[in-house]
């Protein structure tokens, strides 16, 4: 059969457990400004940041990430895993293939982690 794969499971680094639901960087009012685009981030990129930020209405419901990482927290606390853990487990649970980035050992295991449990 096909598969899918996941490109960017971690909506570039917002489901990490980098960014929690409360902090401000994910309002719109710092979504360009903060520290989710002062890397070498495109324009394509910077847009897409900003529309999870901000929500546009339509895929990302107005208030953005913030509601889905306040979920997402919960359900990694009371399954004792990580915010991204969560999200890889969830993409497996649907059929995808998750690519998800490692750029250290911690970040390697913390992925692997996703692993052996289903939500």
């Amino acid at each position: 059969g096909v598969k899918v794969l996941a490109y960017y499971p971690f909506a570039m680094g917002l489901l990490t457990g980098k960014y929690t639901s409360a902090m401000p960087e994910l309002s719109a009012e710092h979504a360009l400004t903060s520290s989710l685009t002062k890397s070498r981030r495109s324009k394509f990129e910077r847009k897409d940041l900003e529309r999870y930020a901000n929500g546009d209405g339509k895929s990302i419901p107005a208030g953005g990430v913030a509601p889905l990482l306040s979920t997402m927290e919960r359900i990694a606390n009371d399954r004792d895993k990580t915010v991204a853990q969560v999200a890889l487990n969830y993409i497996i649970c649907k059929g995808a293939i998750p690519i998800p980035g490692s750029r250290t050992a911690a970040q390697y295991d913390d992925n692997m982690g996703a692993l052996g449990w289903r939500l």
